[in-house]
């Protein structure tokens, strides 16, 4: 059922309730079950979303944004088991010295997600 308030079109895809300003046309999460997760690996502290259940979809953002950049995606994606990670630097993960280049960032995630057991995920 859709319905309007305060300017703002409020529907449900499924259990999601999902809002919209029409003349931004871009959807935000406001009431999805979700878990907002740390975990320090390797001295470094990681910030991540998860939502979803199933199969792990590994969910990295553009620079210089944060996890939020996939809210408007999570309703949908989150048919399958979601991590949206804050990269190191960025969001609530660590902004310390360190090497930031992708070869590290990359062994640095796969610490993360060995961490947190995941052995095959898809990334998006």
């Amino acid at each position: 059922s859709n319905k309007e308030v305060g300017g703002r079109r409020v529907f449900l895809l499924g259990s999601t309730e999902l809002s919209y300003t029409p003349a931004v046309g871009v959807a935000f999460v406001t009431d999805l079950a979700h878990l907002t997760a740390t975990a320090t690996v390797d001295g470094l502290i990681w910030h991540w979303v998860e939502a979803g259940e199933g199969d792990p979809v590994v969910l990295l953002h553009g620079l210089p944004e944060s996890w939020q950049c996939w809210r408007p995606q999570l309703p949908t994606l989150a048919t399958q088991s979601t991590l949206s990670i804050d990269l190191k630097g960025f969001g609530r993960s660590d902004k310390g010295d360190g090497d930031y280049t992708p070869r590290n960032v990359a062994r640095e995630l796969i610490a993360l997600l060995d961490h947190l057991g995941i052995e095959r995920f898809r990334l998006g």
